[in-house]
Formats: structure tokens, C-alpha cells, sequence
């Protein structure tokens, strides 16, 4: 991010509107962005005088317990260090960036709790958040994709 903002005039990027997206664990790294932008602990690399902030996420059925997944399941975790990697309900503060969670409710990769617990934990702590289920819809689903979907997360992004 800090990247983006120390370049953003040669990328043609505004620089006051920065957005995390990703799908899956993709969600994951998204949020935990969004999370930890002020948290010096993993402060590292270059443009440290550039903020490290996100606007805004938008996470398409993230993992947001990787210590607890696959535990309700009865399958194994994702990865045999996950213990290593911080469940994002955790690390949820008021002064979060507003989240924008997409998840289909017949998941079979990524149990629809990660996305309610996380979801629940942010309107818990007054963070701005929309959860949006899709019925009938499985990981990375075609209807994630659709005109309709691409409008829901534009009109997210537009109100930042």
C-alpha cells in the first residue's frame, strides 16, 4: 500500500481513495490490511513515511479464523503453521476502514461462519459493514462475478 501511495502519481492512482480486495485468502491478506495499517508491529520495508491504510474492503468469502479452521469441520487447517497467522475478529478496533463482505451460503471451501463472526465482530465495534449473502452460492461462484455484483461493490466503493 505504501508502495501505491509513494507511486501513485506515475500509476494514475488517487491516493485518498485506497480500496483492499481479494477472494478467499485473498480476503484474508485484504483485511488483515485493513486491520493492521496503524499497528507498528509488522512495520516493515520501504515508503515507512507513506501511510499503509486502506479506505475501504472488500472481501469475497474470506478466511478470517485460520486458527479455528477446519476445527468444526472435523477437517485439517488450511496450513500447518495457521496458528501463525491472526484471526481478523481479533484484531477489530473502532477505527477500522469500512468492510464490504460477499458469501455464498452453500460455501463448501470457506464455512459462511468465518464471514458471520467477522461481520458480527465489526458491527460489534461500530465499524461500517455490509454482509452481503448469496443463497445457494459456493466458493467463487459465477454470481460473485456478475454485472450486478461488480454495481454492489462499486456502489461500496463510491461512498468512501
Amino acid at each position: 500500500m505504501r508502495y501505491l501511495r509513494a507511486h501513485s502519481e506515475e500509476l494514475g492512482l488517487d491516493p485518498n481513495r485506497m480500496v483492499a480486495m481479494g477472494e478467499s485468502a485473498g480476503g484474508y491478506m485484504a483485511s488483515l490490511l485493513g486491520l493492521t495499517a496503524n499497528r507498528t508491529e509488522w512495520d516493515r520495508g520501504d515508503n515507512r513515511q507513506e501511510s499503509a491504510a486502506v479506505n475501504g474492503v472488500c472481501a469475497f468469502y474470506p478466511v478470517t479464523q485460520p486458527t479455528r479452521f477446519g476445527v468444526e469441520e472435523g477437517t485439517v487447517s488450511l496450513h500447518a503453521d495457521a496458528v501463525n497467522y491472526p484471526d481478523l475478529p481479533q484484531l477489530i478496533t473502532p477505527s477500522a476502514p469500512p468492510f464490504l463482505i460477499l458469501q455464498g451460503d452453500n460455501d463448501t471451501q470457506v464455512p459462511m461462519r468465518h464471514s458471520r463472526v467477522f461481520y458480527d465482530t465489526l458491527q460489534q465495534n461500530g465499524v461500517r459493514s455490509e454482509l452481503h449473502l448469496f443463497h445457494g452460492a459456493d466458493h467463487s461462484d459465477a454470481v460473485f462475478f456478475e454485472d450486478s455484483t461488480k454495481q454492489l461493490i462499486l456502489d461500496f466503493i463510491n461512498t468512501l
